[in-house]
């Protein structure tokens, strides 16, 4: 489809143009033309177009044709006119259509050229010479009339004063939020820079607490290295103040020894060897025959007040002749409880 240069001229002097092909808007605008004053002063003036406006129109066309690679190739003029005036815009239509490089230029005058183009918009598409195919027309038939009356929606897809003003509302949205970020990362970094001048501040006295500590070459060490020694050292400072370990209890030897002196404190028994230790007691005694070294290992088991248990005999014959004695040793260990909570060298009354 070609592509039609469409003017308008009302009675105010406003000269509206418009490019569209197959009824779909390609490029606007708008510019004010030259007013003629009237004979009568009772009439209003009349706009009068002239060639200086034909060739500000031809320009501003020529530089939406580089940018869209399209040109009119027809152009339909609509001007407010008196009634009885059938020459005016005659000027301007021969200027527009030398300027446009001859291109046809149909001038109609009409006493509302605003209200004959609304009329022209309800026209039904199959009646006007200048409708596109079915399917491609940008001018949408209304479902509410069944007269074929259309809008024109393209016009109502283009971006308004609301749409503007949309922007404009995003646009200072996002800056006060790009001004609100740049507040708490400048926040940030503030606190950051406190916080790594009171780390150094610390390092620097743990590294003279070192330095009084190990020395100045404990002070010049990394600071993995610094720690690392800083515990080493008070780990081993907390050894050194700790208590020794209490020593533990000791059995009661000598309460032990006087317990078994009442057993083996007789003219019947001869006390050969009686040794008491922290481990263990060993008793050697000769007697006549072994019931008697027996009656001396029960009274030892019986016992009260003895600390010692599980007693174990061992029975040998020593001399010769007449004067043969059995030598009977016993062997005992201290019981669990034996000196249990007592301090150390100190006996446990029976």
């Amino acid at each position: 489809p070609q592509v039609v240069g469409s003017v308008l001229i009302d009675d105010q002097g406003r000269l509206i143009w418009a490019w569209s092909r197959a009824r779909a808007l390609l490029a606007g605008g708008m510019f004010r033309v030259a007013m003629a004053a009237p004979t009568d002063p009772d009439l209003p003036a009349t706009p009068a177009p002239d060639q200086a406006d034909a060739a500000r129109l031809a320009a501003e066309w020529l530089s939406w044709s580089v940018q869209f690679g399209v040109a009119p190739s027809r152009v339909l003029v609509v001007m407010a006119r008196a009634p009885d005036d059938t020459h005016a815009g005659s000027d301007f239509g021969a200027a527009l259509a030398r300027a446009w490089g001859g291109a046809p230029v149909d001038l109609i005058g009409h006493e509302d050229p605003v209200l004959a183009t609304l009329q022209r918009l309800r026209t039904p598409a199959a009646e006007d010479p200048l409708a596109a195919p079915p399917g491609t027309s940008a001018l949408t038939p209304a479902t509410t009339s069944g007269i074929g009356a259309t809008r024109v929606s393209s016009l109502t897809r283009r971006p308004s004063r609301t749409h503007r003003r949309l922007y404009r509302v995003t646009a200072a949205a996002i800056a006060a939020a790009a001004v609100v970020l740049g507040v708490v990362a400048w926040r940030f970094s503030a606190v950051a820079t406190q916080r790594r001048d009171l780390a150094a501040s610390l390092i620097r006295l743990a590294r003279d607490d070192a330095q009084g500590v190990g020395g100045a070459a404990l002070a010049l060490a990394g600071t993995d290295e610094l720690l690392d020694e800083l515990r080493a050292t008070i780990q081993q400072r907390r050894q050194q103040l700790e208590p020794p370990d209490a020593a533990a209890p000791t059995v009661p030897v000598m309460e032990e020894v006087a317990t078994l002196a009442l057993v083996l404190g007789n003219d019947r028994v001869e006390l050969q060897e009686l040794m008491a230790d922290q481990t263990l007691v060993n008793v050697i005694i000769h007697t006549q025959d072994v019931g008697k070294a027996e009656r001396v290992l029960a009274a030892l088991r019986s016992i009260s007040g003895s600390h010692v248990e599980a007693w174990r005999d061992t029975y040998t014959e020593v001399g010769t002749g007449e004067s043969i004695r059995i030598r009977a040793t016993f062997a005992g260990a201290w019981s669990s409880d034996a000196g249990r909570g007592l301090p150390a060298g100190e006996g446990r009354a029976p």
